[in-house]
C-alpha cells in the first residue's frame, strides 16, 4: 500500500513557536545550546538550527588571555575546558594559532640534546640522562642536523615526508 505524498503540503514544524521563544529567552538569560536542549530534551542541533547565529562572540580576547595563563602555569586543555565549559577543540582553536601544541611538548631544546649525545654516545644513554623519551632526543639531533634519516622512518627514509616505493619496484640507491 503507498503512502499519500506529501508534495504541495506546507512544511510543519514539530518546535512549536512558543518553545522557541523560550529558547531565546533563555539564551539571552546566558544559557547555552547543549543546556536548552537538555532542559526541554530536544538536540542541539535543533536548537541551534530554531535559534540561528547569536551574532555576538563567546570568547573573549580577555578569555584567550586566561587560557593561555592557565596553561603555561601547568593546566591540561582537559582543565581549561572543563572550567570554562567549552570543547578541547574550542580551547585549541583559539590558542593554536599563538603557538600552543595540540600534543604534550617536551621541552628539551636542539643544544641540550647534542650535548647529551655527545657526551654518551647514543641517543638511548642520552634520553635516559636528560629524563626524557628517545624519540625526542632522536628528533632534536634530526633538527640539529647529526641524523641523516627522520626518527620513526626506517633507514630507507631521508627526510620527512617521503614515503616508501610502492611494493615490487627497486629504489635507485639499492641493487
Amino acid at each position: 500500500m503507498r503512502t499519500p505524498s506529501r508534495e504541495g503540503t506546507p512544511k510543519m514544524s514539530r518546535t512549536p513557536d512558543e518553545i522557541v521563544e523560550q529558547w531565546r529567552q533563555k539564551r539571552t538569560e546566558g544559557w547555552t545550546t547543549k543546556a536548552i536542549a537538555a532542559h526541554w530534551g530536544a538536540a542541539e542541533s535543533t536548537v541551534r538550527h530554531r535559534l540561528g547565529k547569536t551574532g555576538k562572540r563567546r570568547i573573549t580576547d580577555e578569555t584567550v588571555d586566561q587560557w593561555r595563563q592557565k596553561i603555561t602555569t601547568g593546566w591540561t586543555l582537559e582543565d581549561v575546558a572543563a572550567e570554562w565549559q567549552v570543547s578541547t577543540s574550542t580551547i585549541y582553536r583559539y590558542l593554536g594559532p599563538l603557538g600552543l601544541r595540540r600534543r604534550n611538548y617536551d621541552p628539551l631544546t636542539i643544544e641540550d640534546a647534542v650535548t647529551a649525545y655527545n657526551q654518551c654516545g647514543t641517543s638511548k644513554e642520552a634520553a635516559t640522562m636528560l629524563g626524557v623519551g628517545e624519540s625526542v632526543v632522536r628528533m632534536r639531533l634530526y633538527e640539529a642536523g647529526i641524523r641523516s634519516t627522520y626518527p620513526g622512518g626506517s633507514g630507507t627514509r631521508d627526510r620527512a615526508g617521503i614515503p616508501n616505493p610502492p611494493r615490487g619496484t627497486r629504489r635507485a640507491d639499492r641493487p
